[in-house]
């Protein structure tokens, strides 16, 4: 679906690489969302700043024992988030040690990926890698998806 999207927005001469470099904003909208959405971002600041300053609901960050850190949400997210952030999760995690340790299937697999000097990670796009290894049976086998960041570049050398 969201492959279809892109593809249709290129093809009418939309500027994918502006949005992607953050030059255009791109508005996006879900009808239905009966998805569950597993996240997992390594850095606890970004994790901060999504709750604090764009309003993720906190009820959504798991703790590394794989419950919820907050059990009950407070009013106001429990108003702006009812139905979507039971099935939304926020996981403080390094991508690679979470596949590794997942028993999910997953529909399809976003990874926007970055260190703190935006590099995307080796270990994310090594063939050779764990975690591509693991990411391989945790895809659905019929329709698994993943897809990656479109401006990255991936070159490997043996």
């Amino acid at each position: 679906m969201v492959s279809a999207g892109l593809a249709t927005l290129a093809s009418c001469n939309y500027n994918l690489e502006r949005a992607v470099l953050g030059k255009n904003v791109m508005k996006i909208l879900c009808i239905g969302h009966g998805a569950v959405i597993h996240i997992v971002e390594i850095d606890p600041v970004v994790i901060s700043a999504s709750i604090h300053a764009m309003g993720f609901p906190s009820g959504s960050v798991m703790t590394s024992s794989g419950v919820r850190a907050v059990s009950k949400p407070d009013l106001m997210n429990e108003v702006l988030w009812k139905g979507i952030h039971e099935r939304l999760f926020l996981y403080e995690s390094d991508a690679e040690n979470f596949i590794l340790n997942t028993t999910n299937l997953y529909d399809i697999v976003f990874i926007d990926a970055y260190d703190g000097e935006d590099i995307f990670p080796r270990k994310l796009w090594d063939p050779h890698s764990p975690f591509l290894n693991a990411l391989g049976n945790q895809v659905h086998p019929e329709h698994g998806t993943v897809c990656g960041q479109p401006s990255c570049r991936f070159r490997y050398h043996e």
